[in-house]
């Protein structure tokens, strides 16, 4: 009885990988056709506009433990924000390709911890990355790219909601925002490399990507210890629109 039992589960699993191979001889003698409607009609070099959701937070190596934190000190979180630009994404027709372009940052969050209310920066950014890309049908594709990318704090600073007062004619004066003091001990720097990896699916004109990065910059965040560096990672998930895609 358990003999025929395992005859019959040896049977169902050389069935199943019958049918398994059967899929994947099929779905393989597919992708010549794929490739050369894919090909036919696609602008090899496509500009995207795009916008999303970005967030970054910094790691600090302590040797036995690190800490992840944001700009207030909150650990675990990020500081969050929006990504808008313009993507240039060159492909040859053997999939290899570049992934580029320029892209402004706008971060904003609250808190308490510094004595401000709110948090805002605008920085700059550009992907310079190599790409591979798989046709899926003749309208769509995947992506795999990665590289370097660079970011520059144009500016950033906290600040209330009332952060003003009346002098003594009753005019309405303001605070000055504390700006961050970029690159000194206690703050981060105004430039940023990092080593990112990311993955764009296409479908026509519309794109959704996902991009994470490495920091490679050391930045100052602690200055008590000789040889404590935090290093700033980004996490960046965008929709796009390929203009002129060709399809």
């Amino acid at each position: 009885m358990r003999t025929q039992t395992k005859m019959q589960r040896l049977m169902k699993t050389i069935r199943l990988s019958q049918v398994t191979l059967a899929g994947i001889l099929l779905l393989l003698s597919g992708i010549p056709a794929t490739a050369q409607n894919y090909w036919k009609n696609l602008n090899p070099n496509p500009l995207e506009l795009h916008v999303g959701y970005v967030a970054k937070q910094w790691v600090t190596d302590y040797g036995r433990y690190k800490v992840k934190e944001n700009l207030w000190g909150d650990e675990g979180k990020h500081l969050k924000g929006l990504q808008l630009g313009l993507n240039y994404h060159p492909i040859t027709r053997f999939g290899l390709g570049a992934y580029t372009g320029l892209s402004c940052e706008f971060y904003f969050s609250s808190g308490s911890a510094m004595g401000y209310e709110h948090f805002s920066e605008f920085s700059g950014y550009l992907p310079l990355h190599a790409s591979y890309t798989i046709p899926v049908s003749h309208r769509s594709d995947i992506t795999v790219h990665g590289g370097l990318g660079l970011n520059y704090a144009f500016h950033g600073g906290f600040y209330d909601d009332d952060d003003y007062y009346y002098d003594d004619y009753g005019d309405r004066q303001y605070y000055d925002d504390v700006s961050l003091r970029y690159g000194k001990d206690g703050w981060p720097d105004r430039f940023n490399a990092a080593l990112e990896l990311g993955a764009q699916v296409r479908i026509k004109s519309l794109t959704l990507d996902a991009t994470y990065s490495w920091g490679q910059t050391s930045h100052r965040l602690y200055s008590d210890g000789p040889n404590l560096e935090s290093k700033q990672n980004k996490l960046a998930i965008s929709l796009g629109w390929v203009i002129d895609s060709g399809w």
